[in-house]
């Protein structure tokens, strides 16, 4: 009747909320960067992001 085990799983409930604000700092991050550092040299790169997660974005918030 003791217990001699314990089992830990990792939590994944709010993975999703998570990465979506992770993912939305990130991003601004880097468009502040290009914005406020003169990098006019990556503002294609930086559409192409938004593009992309624009897309990931909607799946991500899609329900299951």
């Amino acid at each position: 009747g003791h217990l001699d085990q314990y089992f830990f799983s990792p939590d994944t409930s709010d993975m999703r909320s998570t990465l979506l604000c992770a993912n939305s700092a990130m991003i601004h991050l880097i468009g502040l960067a290009v914005e406020c550092m003169g990098l006019k040299a990556y503002d294609l790169e930086f559409r192409d992001l938004i593009l992309h997660w624009k897309v990931v974005k909607r799946e991500m918030e899609a329900p299951d």
